[in-house]
C-alpha cells in the first residue's frame, strides 16, 4: 500500500505493509551511517582497511547501535496514531533521503529520512501531538533501559585518537538522547513543532529533560552502580511525562434522558455541594443528552449532534468542517 490509503480506508489497530518495511529499512540504514559519521570520518576510515580495522569495526558497531532508537522512535508514533484509530505507516520522503546521504559525508548533519504518515477522520492538533510526543519518551524509556543494564554489560569502548573509555550502553543511551534532543526541535516537520502547537508545558518539559540527559550522557563519567541510579531516575521521569501527557481524562458523560427531566438535571448542574436534588422522574423516552464535546472536551448540556458523524459537539464546533467531520477527511503526518 502506498501513501495516501484509498480514502475512507479503516485500518485495523496493528498493522504494517510490505512497502513500510522496506521503507524503515532504508531508513534505519541511512540513519545508522549518519550517526556513525558523528564519530568517524567515513572518507579516511575505509582509505587503508588494513590499518583502520578497530576504527571500521566501531565505526560499524556505533552505526548498528543507532538502529533500535530510530526504529523504535518511529514505531511509536505509529502504534499510538493506530491506537486513535488512524492509519499510520513510515514512508520516506525524497528531499529528506538526500540531506540524510549528504549528512553522511557533511560536517552538517540533518536525519530526516521520512515519517510516519498518518491518516484518518478528527485529526485534532491533541492528539497529533501526543503521537509525536510518543516517539521522544520511547527513547527516554530506553534511555533509562540502557543506564539500568550498565553493570550486566561491562563491554567498554575506547575511541580512536582519544582517552576516553565508555561503556556499551552508555554509547547506545547517547544515541537515543541525540534522537530525542535532534526531534524535539520546534521546527519544520519535526515532532518538536507539533508539540509545542498542542501544550508548551509538555514541549519544554521533554526539550529539558532531553537536553539534560545528553550533557550528562556526553560529558560526565560515573561508576556504574551511579550509572544504575541514574537509570532508575530516567525511567521515573518517562512514567511521569507518560502518565500526565497520555492518560485519557475519563467521559463525565451522563445517561440520555427524557426531556421533561430537564429541571432536575439544571438542579445538578446548579448544585456542586449541599443537599440532594429531588429524585429522577421515572421515564421511558430518551431524547436530550448531557455531554462533552468530542472536539474541545466543553462539558455541554444539550449538545449538537452532527447528523454526518453522529457525535456530540458544542456549539463552536457543531458544524462537519469545525470538527474534523469523517464525510470530510482529513490527513497529515506527526
Amino acid at each position: 500500500m502506498g501513501w495516501p490509503p484509498p480514502y475512507g480506508y479503516a485500518p485495523p489497530r496493528r498493522r504494517t505493509s510490505l512497502t513500510e518495511i522496506i521503507h524503515i529499512f532504508i531508513g534505519t540504514v541511512l540513519v545508522s551511517l549518519v550517526i556513525g559519521s558523528f564519530f568517524f570520518d567515513p572518507l579516511n576510515l575505509f582509505t587503508d582497511i588494513a590499518t583502520n580495522q578497530d576504527q571500521i569495526f566501531l565505526f560499524v558497531l556505533v552505526s548498528f547501535l543507532s538502529a533500535p532508537a530510530f526504529i523504535l522512535h518511529e514505531l511509536a508514533h505509529k502504534f499510538v496514531a493506530q491506537k486513535y484509530g488512524y492509519w499510520g505507516e513510515f514512508r520516506l520522503i525524497p528531499f529528506g533521503v538526500v540531506l540524510t546521504m549528504i549528512s553522511i559525508l557533511s560536517p552538517f548533519k540533518l536525519v530526516g529520512p521520512g515519517a510516519v504518515m498518518i491518516a484518518g477522520a478528527n485529526i485534532t492538533r491533541e492528539k497529533n501531538g501526543r503521537i509525536s510526543l510518543a516517539g521522544p519518551i520511547t527513547n527516554f524509556f530506553l534511555i533509562g533501559i540502557c543506564l539500568l543494564f550498565v553493570p550486566l554489560v561491562p563491554y567498554i569502548i575506547a575511541f580512536p585518537g582519544s582517552e576516553s573509555r565508555i561503556p556499551f550502553l552508555v554509547i547506545l543511551a547517547q544515541l537515543n538522547a541525540i534522537i530525542a534532543v535532534f526531534n524535539l526541535l520546534p521546527v519544520s516537520v519535526l515532532d518538536g513543532k507539533k508539540i509545542f502547537r498542542w501544550n508548551k508545558t509538555a514541549w519544554i518539559v521533554s526539550i529539558a529533560l532531553s537536553g539534560s540527559f545528553l550533557i550528562i550522557l556526553l560529558f560526565f563519567r560515573f561508576s556504574p552502580i551511579i550509572w544504575v541510579f541514574m537509570g532508575i531516575g530516567v525511567l521515573i521521569v518517562a512514567g511521569m511525562i507518560f502518565w500526565n501527557f497520555f492518560r485519557e481524562p475519563k467521559g463525565k458523560k451522563i445517561e440520555i434522558i427524557d426531556a421533561s427531566e430537564m429541571p432536575y438535571i439544571q438542579s445538578i448542574i446548579r448544585t456542586s455541594s449541599g443537599p440532594v436534588p429531588a429524585e429522577k422522574p421515572a421515564t421511558t423516552s430518551k431524547s436530550v443528552l448531557v455531554s462533552e464535546c468530542e472536539q474541545c472536551g466543553k462539558a455541554v448540556f444539550l449538545p449538537f449532534r452532527c447528523w454526518r458523524c453522529e457525535g456530540f459537539f458544542c456549539y463552536d464546533h457543531r458544524l462537519p468542517e469545525n470538527h474534523n467531520c469523517p464525510s470530510l477527511g482529513s490527513r497529515t503526518q506527526p
